[in-house]
């Protein structure tokens, strides 16, 4: 464990800001919270999911998606265990497609938030923040992404 650790340290890292933009492949770009305190796997945050059979759907932006679920996760947050449904998708992030990433479907803990107006959609782990060699500066925020890119996408 520590020689992963020192190995981690020595290797080349980039400095992003506490949010960033992401694309999902099949989603589109959303804002993303970098939490390093996340040790799991990837969130995808909203309003409400379904599961039907093998498949959980929910909708963004208006629009409703449906994927295949891999497993369910027990999760205890805010002292509230719950249990989450873990799908695979392709993230895209400064530059760089992370092939099939476990990411679980969380409801957000804010209900009421509009759309368009939503904090973070996406949770990015300490793991695969590992995986991007990034560390975060939290003073900042869109560092190696453009917020840019993720306005062009809520206007559509």
């Amino acid at each position: 464990m520590i020689k992963d650790f020192i190995t981690y340290i020595n290797e080349e890292k980039e400095i992003s800001g506490v949010k960033e933009v992401v694309e999902i492949e099949g989603i589109g770009t959303l804002k993303a919270k970098l939490d390093s305190g996340n040790s799991a796997m990837c969130a995808l945050i909203v309003k409400e999911f379904k599961e039907d059979n093998d498949t959980v759907s929910f909708k963004i932006r208006g629009k409703e998606y449906r994927f295949p679920v891999e497993e369910h996760i027990s999760i205890v947050h805010v002292g509230k265990k719950t249990e989450r449904p873990v799908i695979r998708l392709n993230i895209k992030f400064n530059g760089k497609t992370y092939k099939n990433e476990k990411i679980n479907i969380k409801v957000s803990d804010i209900a009421t938030v509009d759309e368009k107006h939503y904090l973070s959609r996406m949770l990015l782990s300490k793991q695969f923040l590992e995986k991007a060699k990034v560390l975060i500066d939290p003073a900042k925020e869109f560092e190696l992404t453009d917020e840019k890119d993720l306005k062009k996408d809520l206007q559509d």
